[in-house]
C-alpha cells in the first residue's frame, strides 16, 4: 500500500532555490525602482495643504 518515496535530487532543489531567489531579487529591485521613481513627491499625503485666505 505504501509507495517508496523518492525525494527530488539536490540539483533540482538547488535549481528551484536559484529561480526563487532570482525572482525575489527581481521583484525587490522592481519595487525599489518604483519607489524611487515616484518617491515622496508623488504621494498626495506628503504635499502641504493649500492655504486660501479669504
Amino acid at each position: 500500500m505504501n509507495r517508496n518515496y523518492e525525494p527530488t535530487s539536490n540539483r533540482a532543489r538547488a535549481a528551484f532555490a536559484v529561480v526563487a531567489l532570482t525572482i525575489t531579487v527581481t521583484l525587490g529591485a522592481f519595487i525599489d525602482t518604483l519607489a524611487f521613481h515616484y518617491g515622496p513627491d508623488g504621494t498626495v499625503a506628503a504635499r502641504p495643504a493649500a492655504v486660501a485666505v479669504a
